[in-house]
Formats: C-alpha cells, structure tokens, sequence
C-alpha cells in the first residue's frame, strides 16, 4: 500500500505495521530521519466522579497517587499499584471514608515517613472561607482506615481563605494558607519518630 506524500516520495508501512518510511533504512540503520512513528495509545475508562477542582499527586513506593476535589465536594483518590498484575487503577473517596466535611477547595499532598496526608479547605456554612482539614493514613494500616483532624480548628487559627501548601521537613510537617484577612498562616506540627 503506498500512501501519497509531498514531492514524488511515497510512504510505506514497515513490515511490523508500527512505523512508516519514506525510504527504507540502509544497510548501515543510517536513514531514519524521515520516519514517523505511530504509537498505539490504550485509554482506560474509569467510574471516577467529575472533577470541580485541580489535580495533587504524591508518588510513594511502588504506587502513584492524584487526589481531587469532586463536583460533590469529595476529596477524590485514583492510584495505580506497580506491583499488582495489569495495574489496575483503584479509586476511593478519601472525605467519604473519614467522615471528614466537604471541601471548598483543591487539595494539597504530603508525605512523611510511613504516612500519607492531604490537607484541604473546607466549607465553613455558605462562605467560602474555612477550616484547612487533614486526612491521613498509616502505611502499615489498612488501607480503608483513614484518620482525620483539622488543623486550624484544634489551635483556634483563623479560617483559610486559599487552599494550603504543604512542606515537610525532618520530624516537621508545616501547611501554609492564605487566611480570610488575606495574611499568610502557618501551621506546623512536631514528630519525634
């Protein structure tokens, strides 16, 4: 089969099907400035809920991680396993599972040894400022078992006006979120192990 190109060159498909030349390499592979190669791409149709909000992502061993906010207000989780067969996609609503309040805004990721954590604002009534929540889960628990607390709400700190940003440092995790006054507050919590 010859497909017409510009110029009197003609393509045709390589013997594998998977990539098309004008002319075929030389003995030597040195001709293969003119090819085009065609990828198959594979699309994977998932049953998550639409998203309202920006993508976070948090990588730990052997899994990837994207956490959103739902149209709903959820805080929705899509992670893949490396070491499962096929790596399957799995998904949960991290918000349904620790009885947390919807959200207001987009979430922010963090990691810490042996924990993953996000932390989100959180509606607060009809206004848009509200309390920065914090759902987190041990490594070593089961994977449902999903703890919850709200870090503005336990120190009295004023409400969040912007979605957090995380930073973890040795024994420290700090969150940082435009309050309502539109000052920028912090919030760190202390760890010895």
């Amino acid at each position: 089969e010859h497909i017409p190109s510009s110029g009197d060159r003609k393509w045709t498909p390589s013997e594998e099907g998977g990539a098309w030349f004008a002319d075929p390499p030389d003995p030597q592979g040195q001709n293969l400035s003119s090819s085009v190669v065609r990828l198959s791409v594979t699309r994977v149709r998932d049953t998550a809920p639409l998203a309202a909000g920006d993508p976070a992502t948090m990588v730990t061993p052997s899994q990837q991680h994207v956490f959103y906010r739902g149209t709903s207000g959820s805080i929705e989780h899509v992670f893949v396993d490396d070491t499962e067969p096929g790596r399957p996609f799995h998904r949960d609503s991290w918000t349904a599972l620790a009885g947390a309040p919807a959200a207001a805004g987009d979430p922010a990721t963090m990691v810490s040894p042996d924990q993953q954590h996000i932390f989100y604002r959180s509606t607060n009534g009809e206004s848009a400022d509200g309390p920065i929540q914090h759902i987190f889960r041990g490594d070593n628990e089961p994977p449902q078992q999903l703890h919850l607390d709200s870090w503005t709400g336990r120190t009295r700190a004023p409400f969040a006006k912007g979605d957090p940003a995380t930073m973890v440092t040795p024994h420290q995790q700090h969150v940082f979120y435009r309050s309502a006054n539109d000052s920028i507050e912090h919030r760190s919590e202390e760890h010895t192990s």
